[in-house]
């Protein structure tokens, strides 16, 4: 909703209905109007073919209009003194300097006494306003955030389960070390450095996965890249720590096992 002037200048009090006509342009219609040109300076025409010729005073950002998905549409501005028709406003931004909810009746007042005949007057916040798009934008995040956290648990914890499962696997081999000669720490090296093979390998393929899926999930997201570094780089991180975790605890049940007890397991 909010916008910015881009180059050229803003409207000023000069702009009177006296004054050569002006306007100004969003950033999406001057391209469209003058492809490949600079839209500052050149004429405008807004109403009927002889309409005055308007000068193009300022380029402006792209705003959007309570749709927050949309692109811009083409939009441009006029000085409410230099105005086509002699409709009335129908809506009124005020800038202001603390909380705008603070300043509503003050504003109510002062519209009043620059016409006390208007018949109704409503007063809203830009969050107020923004706040019935926001609303299903942040119920997907929370589903996001809920469903995001129960698979890395679910992740985390068929870590530990696998790498689990593949140590036990190896019981037999450990066994065989210990019995000629290995030492526990060298066992204990040994786990660790395989299970933190396994895990690497399994980050790279789930980061290739996720990377891949980032394209089917672009559309559920609002001004928010699929592929953030950060989010990727903390899920990489958990995960390498839950498979040092597990590794040290399954290479220390290792390193202690019965040489005996293990040439027996099947």
């Amino acid at each position: 909703m909010g916008m910015s002037i881009l180059r050229g200048r803003a409207f000023s009090p000069d702009d009177r209905p006296t004054a050569p006509p002006v306007i100004i342009l969003e950033d999406a219609l001057a391209r469209a109007l003058f492809p490949g040109d600079e839209a500052l300076g050149k004429c405008v025409i807004v109403g009927q073919p002889r309409s005055a010729c308007r000068t193009v005073v300022g380029i402006s950002s792209n705003t959007r209009r309570f749709v927050t998905l949309a692109d811009g549409a083409l939009r441009y501005y006029i000085p409410i003194a230099q105005r086509v028709q002699a409709f009335p406003p129908q809506a009124v931004f005020v800038r202001t300097s603390g909380d705008a909810a603070a300043a509503m009746p003050s504003v109510r007042a002062g519209l009043l006494a620059i016409d006390p005949g208007l018949p109704f007057i409503r007063l809203r916040t830009l969050t107020e306003m923004a706040e019935p798009e926001k609303r299903p934008w942040r119920l997907g995040s929370t589903l996001f955030v809920v469903f995001g956290a129960a698979a890395l648990l679910v992740a985390t914890t068929g870590v530990y389960a696998l790498l689990s499962f593949l140590v036990t696997q190896r019981s037999r081999e450990i066994g065989v070390r210990l019995a000629l000669g290995a030492s526990p720490a060298q066992t204990l090296l040994l786990v660790i450095r395989q299970s933190l093979s396994w895990v690497t390998a399994g980050l790279v393929i789930g980061t290739g996965v996720a990377l891949g899926a980032g394209t089917f999930v672009r559309p559920m997201l609002f001004e928010t890249s699929p592929y953030d570094p950060t989010v990727f780089a903390a899920a990489a991180t958990l995960l390498l720590a839950i498979g040092v975790i597990a590794a040290l605890v399954l290479a220390l049940r290792a390193s202690r096992v019965d040489p005996t007890v293990a040439l027996r397991a099947e």
